[in-house]
């Protein structure tokens, strides 16, 4: 029997095989490596993506922080204007408040209530957020009032003790607390008069009392309508009589208070 031909056959089969398996193993290790290669540039991608989004908001949010930090330096610096005294072309002004508003393209702009003190006439100014303002620095002096003569009042100077006469125009919604022998501080520039300082807190007597009535409440309080001595009429709770001493606020006119 003739076994060559099948030993030939089978000796280039083995012979081939190993180049098979080769190139299979070669096959399976570049896709391995191009699904790898694939997939990190994918994850690359995707991380290059995300770091563009970070930043992006980093930047937003950097500008708004920025923002609210130029508006707020704004606000502090005309905050601090409150209650103070400015010299705008030529007249004096107290800053009685502000709104300030934003806006476009971040543009600030704020609207100032002023008081002018010469002429005592209010008004509202619109004003960049980045104006400079100066203040005014007034002259402060010491003074007693002394009396009331129709639309005069008169004060003595604690310093000099000289007498000085004002217009119920200068002395405006003071008048309401003015008593004999109250200190305040009167305010000039220039030698001219242009504002009085009252006390936070006064001590006024009840000249006229409402009766109080059951049921008559505010708040779980019992109320009712008083006349100081000045004029101003005051809500007092139930328990004031008339002829108290009752300590009233300044700034608002409203009850603090019965005075020990």
């Amino acid at each position: 029997m003739n076994y060559t031909g099948i030993f030939t056959y089978n000796t280039s089969v083995l012979l081939s095989a190993p180049d098979n398996l080769i190139t299979a193993i070669i096959a399976v290790v570049l896709s391995i490596i191009f699904v790898l290669i694939a997939r990190y540039f994918l994850l690359a991608c995707a991380g290059l993506f995300l770091l563009y989004q970070d930043r992006k908001k980093f930047t937003n949010r950097k500008k708004t922080l920025s923002d609210l930090v130029l508006m707020k330096d704004i606000q502090t610096e005309l905050e601090a204007k409150v209650g103070t005294v400015l010299k705008i072309d030529g007249d004096i002004f107290l800053v009685v408040k502000h709104e300030m508003r934003r806006g476009g393209r971040g543009a600030t702009n704020v609207t100032m209530r002023l008081k002018n003190l010469i002429q005592n006439t209010t008004s509202d100014r619109v004003m960049d957020g980045e104006e400079k303002l100066d203040d005014v620095i007034l002259e402060r002096s010491k003074a007693e009032f002394l009396y009331q003569s129709g639309d005069e009042f008169a004060f003595m100077n604690q310093d000099t003790y000289e007498t000085v006469e004002l217009h119920a125009d200068d002395i405006g919604d003071a008048a309401n607390y003015l008593k004999e022998g109250l200190i305040v501080d009167l305010q000039t520039f220039e030698g001219k008069f242009v504002g009085i300082i009252l006390p936070i807190r006064v001590t006024l007597q009840i000249t006229e009392c409402e009766p109080t009535v059951a049921g008559n409440t505010a708040d779980g309080k019992v109320e009712k309508w008083a006349t100081l001595e000045t004029g101003l009429q005051v809500r007092v709770p139930g328990f004031v009589n008339q002829d108290d001493l009752i300590i009233v606020s300044t700034e608002d006119g409203s009850y603090l208070e019965r005075a020990k």
